[in-house]
């Protein structure tokens, strides 16, 4: 495989994982990593979260440091853009003109907010947050503020506002639907969420949309939301989703249905591309229809599908085949969600509510396939081997906290 190029575009968890794979699967040939970002690939939880409140600096959020590139002979070019793919000739074209061959191309390009379009929204105190760059200006502009008003109850949004209400600022979150997080969740656990945030000092408004953000004459800001009232502020977060990133992607032919499609192994329409990461939709075995391809935005999602893709590209393939998990800090719980809850027909709680410190479990037939625990990380551990197991277990032996989770786990 000396011969071999391997161009990988974007600076993702994605990216790196598929460079870091492939070096570690045998591949010996040149590893690209192009992204037109300012920045390493880093950290992105922590921008919502510790970075956000200042427990954690700009120094600690590289994935690794400089000598890795380094020590792993993967050449890492920042500031860089690539504007088309030509796949007959398999080569890539970047934004100064130059052109660069691949004999494997991974696209890793990641996602980007989901804009409103209204009135105001491009505003200098209105701020969406993605990227290093869009954190440290929220950051520096919270310095000054007193009153925060969140557009959209998503992870994001209540992340940045549970962060806000700790710096002591006045938060209000506007949610155009009729709860919070409910693609995410079910009902009963988004309830739950949105009762703590209160408890906390946010002020949360559902079936309340933006329609407008203007500039007052003293230098504030107000949202004026779908019954004319305004919501004053000093800053505007706005979370309400992210697209992937798959224009270069179908400019140049590839299959995409909101993300890049392709199999367990990152395969994409089109030879010698693959894809993963935030713009990769892919078929998850764990999901009610197995052979639908999905979006996850995990970062679990993100590693082990880039790992899969790169086992290809060293031709020793290893599809994914994991259980997707995810998890999310807010104020002082952290909730952890393992599998993906559509194919759930009903709920099984065990712990304790009042003590929020309890997993929900949804049921398909006599199995677990999702499961959402709040401060519960040892049942989100066991949870994830019992979704992946396919296990049946007894409802009443489920809410039984005297019976251990693990106990249900097979025999090795």
């Amino acid at each position: 495989m000396t011969s071999q190029r391997l161009l990988i575009v974007g600076g993702s968890y994605a990216a790196l994982q598929m460079a870091s794979s492939a070096r570690e699967f045998g591949f010996a040939g040149e590893i690209t990593m192009i992204s037109n970002e300012d920045h390493p690939p880093y950290q992105r939880p922590p921008l919502s979260k510790s970075y956000l409140s200042g427990k954690l600096d700009a120094a600690g959020l590289p994935l690794v440091g400089d000598s890795f590139y380094r020590d792993k002979q993967i050449d890492l070019h920042l500031r860089k853009e690539v504007v088309a793919i030509n796949p007959k000739r398999r080569e890539v074209q970047y934004s100064n003109g130059l052109s660069e061959p691949y004999d494997w191309l991974a696209l890793c390009t990641g996602a980007r907010p989901r804009r409103l379009s209204i009135p105001g929204e491009t505003l200098p105190n209105v701020h969406y947050l993605r990227t290093l760059t869009d954190a440290k200006k929220l950051k520096k502009k919270l310095i000054d503020s007193t009153r925060i008003c969140v557009i959209g109850g998503g992870f994001i949004g209540l992340e940045v506002a549970s962060v806000c209400r700790q710096l002591g600022l006045e938060v209000t979150v506007l949610e155009a639907s009729s709860g919070i997080l409910r693609r995410a969740l079910p009902h009963a656990l988004g309830m739950f969420l949105m009762a703590r945030h209160k408890q906390e000092g946010v002020s949360i408004r559902l079936n309340c949309s933006a329609k407008e953000i203007k500039v007052n004459l003293d230098g504030t800001m107000s949202v004026i939301i779908n019954n004319g009232e305004p919501i004053d502020c000093d800053q505007v977060v706005i979370g309400v989703g992210a697209e992937p990133n798959q224009q270069l992607a179908e400019a140049a032919g590839l299959r995409c249905a909101r993300g890049i499609v392709t199999d367990g192994l990152g395969n994409t329409s089109v030879e010698r591309i693959v894809a993963a990461g935030d713009c990769a939709a892919f078929p998850n075995p764990f999901a009610a229809d197995p052979e639908q391809p999905l979006l996850l935005e995990s970062i679990q999602a993100t590693r082990d599908l880039a790992r899969a893709a790169a086992s290809l590209v060293v031709g020793k393939p290893e599809p994914y085949k994991a259980v997707p998990w995810f998890w999310s800090d807010q104020h002082d719980f952290k909730l952890q969600i393992a599998g993906l809850y559509r194919g759930s027909e009903k709920f099984v709680i065990r712990g304790d509510v009042r003590a929020q410190k309890f997993s929900l479990f949804g049921m398909h037939q006599s199995r677990i396939v999702s499961a959402f625990s709040i401060n519960s990380p040892a049942d989100h551990m066991v949870a994830r081997k019992l979704i992946e197991e396919k296990i049946s277990i007894e409802v009443t032996h489920l809410e039984d906290t005297d019976v251990k989770l693990k106990s249900f786990l097979r025999k090795e």
